[in-house]
């Protein structure tokens, strides 16, 4: 038995779904991101994360972290040198001692430093939770 199904989508609607959630899941991971980046001695890894272009309406958004050094935290590194004097605010600020940078200098030396992902868990999340629920809240209307 066929059946004769006809169906009146309303294109515009739809792109204006997608266009919501899309923009909707940018924020959120923007959000997340700068929640979950480490904080550090400076904050600079949550002030420097950014999304692009700021407009409602795209196809497609970046979410970027312009900190130089937001790639070794995000995945880490393996051993390098490092100058100890470019740790010695850190080292201040964190450690409470400019000269502990000398021992993490020789530490990362040897078995470079540990990731601490914070761009990709929000993505993560925001895939797997809030897109749905996005997704639903928009097509409820």
């Amino acid at each position: 038995m066929a059946f004769d199904v006809k169906y009146n989508l309303d294109e515009v609607k739809i792109q204006n779904i997608f266009k919501n959630i899309l923009f909707k899941s940018v924020l959120k991971i923007h959000a997340l991101a700068i929640q979950n980046a480490p904080r550090g001695a400076t904050d600079e890894l949550a002030q420097k994360i950014d999304f692009f272009p700021k407009q409602y309406g795209e196809s497609s958004y970046q979410i970027i972290s312009q900190a130089q050094h937001s790639e070794a935290v995000e995945f880490g590194t393996s051993p390098h040198k490092v100058n100890p004097n470019k740790l010695k605010d850190w080292a201040r600020l964190k450690l409470g001692d400019e000269n502990a940078a000398y021992p993490v200098a020789k530490k990362i030396a040897k078995v470079g430093t540990d990731a601490h992902p914070f761009m990709y868990p929000a993505f993560l999340e925001v895939r797997k939770i809030w897109v749905p629920k996005f997704f639903q809240d928009e097509t409820k209307r």
